[in-house]
């Protein structure tokens, strides 16, 4: 099972970093959810996931996803990911931001993920 998780969430850190929204949606599930850690929902659904990735490929087409180190735990891959290109919110200068990510994979499909953010770091 878990070489089956690994890829389809490495499938989606290769499609993030191509600014593919096609193959990007292609590893979720339709009903999935996605949360600022613990509880903070910001994404329900395959349709709002093409939404707010499609904008935020637009806006940051310099973003790349590098994944520092990765944990595999039954359904679950932990990635330590520096993202590059992200713009600051005051300065709009590209700046880099550390993230965890938790992904929760049903089947073959990431169904929840978790998002931890580190602060801009210009």
């Amino acid at each position: 099972m878990s070489n089956k998780i690994v890829k389809v969430v490495q499938a989606q850190v290769e499609a993030y970093n191509a600014g593919d929204i096609d193959a990007f949606a292609e590893s979720y599930h339709d009903n999935l959810s996605l949360f600022i850690f613990p509880n903070e929902s910001f994404c329900q659904g395959k349709a709002q996931l093409r939404e707010q990735y499609s904008k935020r490929f637009t806006d940051r087409p310099n973003a790349k996803a590098t994944i520092a180190s990765r944990v595999v735990m039954g359904k679950f891959v932990i990635d330590d990911e520096i993202v590059t290109g992200i713009p600051d919110a005051h300065t709009l200068e590209l700046g880099t931001i550390r993230a965890l990510a938790i992904y929760e994979v049903e089947g073959t499909l990431i169904s929840k993920a978790w998002f931890i953010y580190q602060p801009n770091s210009n």
